[in-house]
Formats: C-alpha cells, structure tokens, sequence
C-alpha cells in the first residue's frame, strides 16, 4: 500500500507542475515533453494494477478512485490544494484514465487544458479536444 501511496504522490507531483509548467513553456518545450513522460510512467505503473484511475475533486478534496487521498507530509498537501484549485478553475470535476492510455493522447489532453480562450472554458476546450483527436483513454467528468 505504501508504495501505491508514493505512485499517487508522484503522479499528482508530476501532474502539478506539468500544469504549471505547460502554461509557460510550449509542448515541444525539453521541460515539458520530460515531464509529460514522467507523468505517463507513472500513470502506466498505476494502471499495471488498475483497470481505470480517476482524480476528482470533492468539496476542496482529491479522490482516487473515490477514496479521498490525504497527504502525508507538507508537500503532498501543497500537491493535494494545487490540483484541487486546477479543477476548480477549470470547471472540471475529474479526469479518468485507461489502462490503454497512450503517450500521445495525454499529450492531447495536458495540451488542451493550457488553450486560453474568452468566453471558453477549460473544460469545453478538453472535451472538444478529446472528440477531435478521437481520444479513447482519457474522459473528463464520466465516473464509471
């Protein structure tokens, strides 16, 4: 269990400062695409033993598969309270990944949550992303 612990803590690491990092750096940015690839390892390890992993976001908490996740230490806090003001700003409640994901399509999706468009939000950019890249593997605000 704790090494699933240290999985989660890793991947919503890596999932916060890809974030943070694609709104400054293009995607073909070194920076970027390294951290894209970690951020794909570590949801590939995840989802050796887990058909789907879902992140959603509660009443100002993170589930994983509906089991809210608690930080351990200051920074796995700091992690938890990102990721949560990323939903809330963007409008979406949860992301949910396959076991099938593919590098590109993760690509596809962190590349459309950096888009900054009036009028349009985040999540309406995501969704029309996934339906224009024929995105399978990731679905945004579809618990199963």
């Amino acid at each position: 269990m704790s090494q699933e612990k240290n999985l989660i803590d890793q991947l919503l690491r890596t999932f916060k400062m890809t974030i943070i990092n694609i709104k400054i750096y293009p995607i073909n940015n070194p920076l970027i695409e390294k951290q894209i690839s970690e951020l794909f390892a570590v949801l590939k390890q995840i989802l050796q033993k887990e058909t789907i992993l879902t992140i959603s976001e509660i009443d100002n908490k993170i589930f994983i598969n509906d089991k809210e996740y608690l930080g351990k230490d200051p920074t796995s806090i700091a992690n938890i309270t990102s990721i949560t003001q990323f939903f809330l700003q963007t409008g979406i409640k949860s992301i949910t990944f396959k076991k099938e994901i593919e590098l590109d399509e993760l690509k596809n999706l962190l590349l459309a949550m950096s888009i900054k468009k009036p009028k349009v939000s985040t999540k309406e950019i995501v969704n029309q992303i996934i339906k224009e890249k024929n995105i399978k593997n990731i679905a945004i605000d579809e618990i199963e």
